[in-house]
């Protein structure tokens, strides 16, 4: 009867596993100025962002949904006219110092 218990037991954890994200894809936060906003060469939002602090400065980077691309654009150019923060939540951690084009899932104007 334990067996049995145990086996169901491993069962659903087993499923449950394939159900639930891997934590490598976890989404990492970042508090950030903003320093250029505007479109690439295929008209794809772009901007610069330095994290406050210091983790980065002057990042690349474009957003994961090409269809929430003025709601963004406008929080941005807000945050940069007004000096303001924004937080950014990104789909991989951004490395120390930078580097390559990180992808943006969220922007909030900080306060």
């Amino acid at each position: 009867m334990l067996k049995k218990k145990v086996g169901i037991a491993l069962c659903f954890m087993a499923v449950a596993s394939l159900l639930i994200p891997a934590m490598a894809l976890a989404d990492e936060w970042y508090v950030c100025t903003v320093s250029y906003v505007g479109k690439n060469a295929v008209g794809e939002l772009v901007f610069r962002l330095t994290e406050v602090g210091g983790r980065f400065t002057s990042q690349l980077c474009k957003i994961a949904d090409a269809t929430q691309a003025n709601h963004y654009m406008a929080i941005l150019v807000t945050a940069q006219v007004m000096t303001s923060n924004v937080g950014v939540c990104t789909q991989a951690v951004i490395p120390v110092g930078g580097g390559g084009t990180a992808t943006v899932t969220c922007i909030y104007l900080q306060q």
